[in-house]
């Protein structure tokens, strides 16, 4: 009877634990998310972002023939056998890592473009976009900062890192309601221009039609 029960007891103990390794396998294990708004499935691999049967991978690159000297590069593979049409966001982001920090560093978008690419089957698609003077100033800046750390040790370097994210984006409908244009606050010299003629309509008698200027053509 000892027997019997210390071998149920093996027995439950090695399920239970079986289970527990399936549970943590199943979570833990690679697997795709779906794409806001969109029935394309979204996946980051070794070789970009993958979108349905496109492959998007963009990067950061220094370009003597820009304006700014840095471009994002952003290539669009598609792999299937049909068309494809995948609405895309580029972020550039910003990594700031100090040695003396408490907190893990966190990316921040400093930049961003959107794209609406549509390819034929097998086409591969390439776009350059010019990084904006002030962010590329900062780029310059960050690979000033890593040649002056060289002789730093490297648990004491701060890192500045640049990056490039990519991410499926919700295509804007084509019967869109235009977005309302809100009006601008008057200026200082609109509003100052404004006050001699509160003041002439105040003198005026009331119900007294305004006096207009006759203006000869």
């Amino acid at each position: 009877m000892r027997i019997a029960s210390s071998l149920r007891s093996v027995a439950t103990v090695f399920g239970f634990s079986m289970l527990t390794a399936a549970a943590g396998l199943a979570i833990a294990w690679p697997h795709t998310a779906g794409a806001d708004g969109e029935n394309a499935i979204q996946q980051t691999t070794a070789d970009g972002t993958k979108i349905g049967d496109c492959v998007v991978k963009a990067t950061l690159v220094r370009d003597t023939s820009s304006k700014t000297g840095w471009v994002v590069v952003m290539v669009a593979s598609n792999k299937g056998d049909g068309v494809a049409t995948v609405a895309l966001e580029a972020d550039l982001t910003r990594t700031v890592a100090n040695p003396m920090g408490r907190v893990a560093p966190y990316p921040v978008t400093v930049w961003s473009s959107n794209e609406s690419l549509t390819l034929a089957a097998h086409q591969q698609i390439i776009r350059k976009y010019d990084v904006p003077a002030n962010i590329a100033q900062g780029v310059d800046q960050a690979k000033q900062l890593e040649a002056s750390q060289a002789k730093t040790p490297a648990n004491a370097r701060t890192r500045i890192t640049y990056g490039v994210m990519v991410k499926q984006t919700a295509p804007t409908p084509a019967n869109a309601a235009p977005v309302p244009v809100r009006p601008a606050a008057p200026t200082m010299q609109t509003q100052q221009q404004m006050q001699p003629m509160q003041g002439q309509q105040a003198a005026s008698p009331q119900g007294a039609s305004p006096v207009m200027p006759i203006v000869n053509l």
